[in-house]
């Protein structure tokens, strides 16, 4: 009985001093794996390679791969593993992995608030970026106004340093005044003159007018043809004559219903006499020439003013006769 339990005591010291040999013999094992560490030349976001170097073993090792150098550089997101071993051939390895680099540049739209042929400003809006940018140029505004046709680039850059080009091209400003010339051909009825509007330097509508390009001259005059072109520029031309021929007979009316005016001055008035002439002695003057001298003036006024009115009416008469000739 005590052999048994002495046997049983001895079965169990073994097996607890094998398993701790065991478990020292795998602690051994474990020490003697080497180890090392890793240092990145960077670890922010960045546009540029990232060098990743192998430090500090654990113990003098041999790297297997790579080599034999102790540094790798990354291009290009991604991992890559160290693999060595020590003098005594005990193996190890660490593995780097690099996911910051951004090589790719940042990406935008334009916008414009006009497309169409327009006489006006166009502004240019930079949206819908692919990332967090900043605008480097163009005092970090988004909008550009175009006064004229050009090309502008808005630059931005992300945030590992990515920069990109986007270019802001406007075509549609027109602010040229259109021009257009008159051509004149003979109207369908006599006397008359077609003015037309020809030859203008882009399409135009015609906003007086009616909308027509012509107009009719039936007497010398002129007229302003009143147009634009697509973009709303708009202009004037003026057609002007000044050769028509003036209708005669209207003119003979005219002239005919034009009233003569004659100038007839009034007779002079002498007052009559209330008193009988005083008879004079023989020294006196006769009575009967001085009444002949009184009359003697008044007769001549009157023949003056006779001659005057004939010779109005005569001058009437010729000028009349002239007129009617003609």
């Amino acid at each position: 009985m005590k052999r048994n339990i002495r046997k049983r005591l001895l079965l169990i010291l073994g097996i607890t001093i094998i398993f701790l040999l065991s478990i020292s013999f795998y602690r051994n094992y474990e020490i003697k794996k080497p180890t090392a560490e890793l240092s990145y030349s960077t670890k922010i976001l960045t546009n540029e390679n990232v060098t990743v170097e192998l430090i500090n073993p654990s113990t003098d090792i041999i790297i297997t791969n790579n080599k034999g150098k102790n540094t790798y550089t990354f291009q290009e997101n991604g991992s890559f593993t160290f693999e060595f071993k020590d003098k005594r051939g005990h193996k190890g390895s660490v593995t780097a992995n690099v996911n910051w680099i951004d090589k790719t540049p940042p990406t935008a739209i334009i916008n414009y608030d006009r497309n169409e042929l327009t006489n006006q400003n166009v502004t240019a809006t930079i949206t819908n970026f692919s990332e967090d940018v900043d605008i480097i140029n163009n005092e970090g505004k988004n909008t550009y106004t175009f006064e004229e046709n050009g090309e502008f680039v808005f630059e931005i850059q992300d945030k590992a340093g990515n920069i990109a080009n986007i270019p802001a091209k406007v075509e549609c400003i027109d602010k040229i005044k259109p021009i257009s010339f008159i051509s004149f051909t003979k109207g369908d009825t006599p006397n008359t003159i077609i003015a037309s509007l020809s030859t203008p330097t882009e399409d135009i509508i015609i906003l007086n007018n009616e909308g027509k390009n012509t107009y009719t001259f039936q007497e010398n005059g002129s007229f302003e043809f009143i147009y634009q072109d697509q973009a709303g520029n708009e202009s004037t031309t003026v057609a002007r004559v000044n050769w028509l021929k003036t209708n005669k007979k209207n003119q003979k009316s005219k002239k005919n219903n034009e009233k003569v005016t004659i100038k007839v001055e009034e007779e002079p008035i002498v007052e009559e006499q209330t008193t009988e002439p005083t008879l004079k002695t023989e020294t006196e003057e006769n009575p009967t020439e001085d009444i002949e001298k009184l009359e003697e003036p008044v007769r001549y006024e009157n023949q003056k003013n006779i001659f005057l009115i004939d010779l109005s009416l005569i001058i009437c008469i010729f000028v009349f006769m002239k007129i009617k000739t003609k």
